[in-house]
C-alpha cells in the first residue's frame, strides 16, 4: 500500500452519506485517540509484549482504513505482519522498524487535522448559504406584494431566493420559479399564493 493515498476523502464522504460534520468529527476523533500509538507500540516492544504491539499495530490498520488513511492503514498492515512474524523468544527491537510508521503518523494527522478545518468551513458555508423558513417566507411575501405591479421584479426576488433554498427541501420555491420563467403567470400567482 506504500502508493495508496494519504487521505481518500472521496471514499470516507460516500460511506458517511456526504456528512461533512461527521467526517470532520471522526478524523479529530483519530488524531485524539492514536495520538500517541507509535509510543504504545515501541513501549509494547521494549516489554517484550509482542502480542500487544501486535493488537496495537492491527488496531491502528483497521480504523486508518475506516477513515479513509489508506497509506498508514498499509504500513500498519506491514508492521503487524513483520510483528508477527518476529514474535520470537529472544527477538530485538532493533530488528523492528518503526521509522516508517513514524514519519507517517504525523503527516496523517496534520492532512486529517487540515480536511476536517475545511470539512466545517464548507459546512459553515453551506449553512450561512440556507435561509430560515422565516427569511424565505419574507421574501416569497415581497415577492407577492410586487407580482401584479413589477412582475421583474417579483422575478428576481425569487430568482435570488431559489439557490438559498435546498431543493430537496423547498421543493415549491423551485417551482414557482419554473413557472414564473415561463411566465405562466395565473399558475405562479396561484403557487405564490398558497405559499404565503
Amino acid at each position: 500500500m506504500t502508493n495508496a493515498p494519504l487521505l481518500d476523502l472521496n471514499d470516507v464522504l460516500e460511506r458517511l452519506g456526504g456528512d461533512k460534520i461527521l467526517c470532520a468529527s471522526l478524523f479529530q476523533e483519530f488524531i485524539s485517540r492514536y495520538q500517541g500509538v507509535s509510543d504504545e507500540i515501541r513501549s509494547h516492544l521494549e516489554n517484550e509484549s509482542w502480542s500487544c504491539a501486535v493488537n496495537a499495530a492491527h488496531r491502528l490498520k483497521g480504523v486508518a482504513l475506516n477513515i479513509g488513511a489508506k497509506k498508514l492503514a498499509g504500513c500498519a498492515s506491514d508492521l503487524e505482519a513483520t510483528l508477527k512474524a518476529s514474535q520470537q523468544p529472544n527477538q530485538s527491537i532493533q530488528t523492528i522498524n518503526l521509522s516508517q510508521l513514524n514519519d507517517l503518523v504525523p503527516e496523517t494527522f496534520a492532512e486529517l487535522e487540515n480536511q476536517a478545518q475545511r470539512l466545517q468551513q464548507e459546512t459553515s458555508a453551506e449553512s450561512a448559504d440556507t435561509l430560515s423558513q422565516a427569511a424565505i417566507q419574507e421574501q416569497l411575501l415581497e415577492a407577492k406584494a410586487w407580482f401584479d405591479t413589477d412582475y421583474g421584479k417579483a422575478l428576481r426576488l425569487v430568482e435570488q431566493l431559489a439557490p438559498q433554498c435546498p431543493e430537496d427541501e423547498h421543493q415549491e420555491v423551485h417551482q414557482l420559479l419554473g413557472l414564473m420563467k415561463q411566465f405562466n403567470i395565473i399558475s405562479a400567482r396561484k403557487a405564490l399564493h398558497q405559499m404565503v
